[in-house]
């Protein structure tokens, strides 16, 4: 997938950005740039970001995961607690948000929302390979991703870790907040934009869009789609017999034609001439 692609969507009033256009976003959430978009484009870009979390930043790397798969905000992920997780449902219920240092109940869109989001089996195996590290105080919390002493840990805790990989990657600017852009693109791309949607909690279609813009290469694959046979010279019907011929022969020309055949003293190619032949014939017996 090209990562050159243009991910701020301009509105139909000439220059508007998504800040100006879409409420609520923050200054890091419109600085969006050709070369660096803040999220990662496909499926393998993932698998290489998260083999370098492992190698590079282990301890970080289940809450990563969350982040990855869920869409999560970094505030909601570390609001998490363990009976929040539902292995057996595959879902994880965000019930809860840190915000300004304070526990919130509700995520972001209000103080009774609920977040469901997918807990993948691997994620799942990651998150309790981590807990079985956790000390008593960190048992005794509760909390999905506490500090040693059993706190919730500060929101910028990612921050240098995630920068870290990227730089490692070559992939420039990239936050814990790209995660979810990350993953509103991907859920977007594989199941459409009403689960998409529902994971990310957007009530908008504009803010989805925000997150998981149309790319390039899907503009292309609808053109193509739609437009990438109607410009082809469909052979005359000319009769069902002869006609069938006359369409086979017309395309063993254009193929040729394409696959840069010799032309003969007239100027055509054989297979040219042979459908002038059949063209003869269809004539003919369409005269009779």
């Amino acid at each position: 997938m090209n990562s050159r692609w243009r991910s701020s969507i301009r509105s139909r009033s000439s220059g508007a950005t998504t800040a100006d256009r879409v409420p609520g976003l923050k200054v890091d959430d419109t600085q969006l740039t050709d070369d660096e978009p803040n999220l990662l484009g496909d499926e393998k870009q993932v698998r290489r970001f998260l083999d370098v979390v492992r190698d590079k930043e282990p301890e970080h790397f289940a809450l990563i995961a969350v982040l990855l798969t869920t869409g999560l905000r970094v505030s909601t992920a570390l609001a998490l607690r363990r009976e929040d997780f539902d292995p057996e449902a595959g879902v994880i219920i965000a019930r809860r948000r840190i915000s300004g240092g304070e526990l919130i109940e509700g995520v972001k869109r209000s103080r009774t929302a609920r977040d469901v989001v997918p807990l993948v089996d691997w994620v799942n195996d990651a998150v309790q390979a981590d807990w079985q590290k956790h000390n008593d105080a960190q048992r005794g919390s509760g909390l999905a991703f506490p500090t040693r002493d059993g706190k919730h840990r500060a929101r910028t805790l990612l921050k240098k870790p995630v920068d870290n990989v990227a730089k490692a990657l070559g992939l420039g600017r990239l936050t814990p907040h790209g995660l979810r852009r990350t993953a509103a693109l991907l859920y977007r791309l594989r199941s459409g934009s009403a689960v998409s949607k529902a994971i990310a909690g957007h009530l908008t279609e504009e803010m989805h869009l925000h997150y998981a813009p149309v790319l390039p290469a899907e503009r292309a694959a609808a053109g193509r789609a739609v437009f990438g046979e109607v410009g082809t010279r469909v052979p005359p019907e000319v009769g069902t017999d002869v006609g069938s011929k006359w369409g086979q022969m017309w395309g063993h020309g254009q193929t040729a034609a394409r696959r840069g055949a010799t032309p003969g003293p007239d100027g055509a190619c054989a297979s040219y001439r042979l459908v002038r032949g059949w063209a003869g014939e269809a004539r003919r017996t369409s005269d009779q």
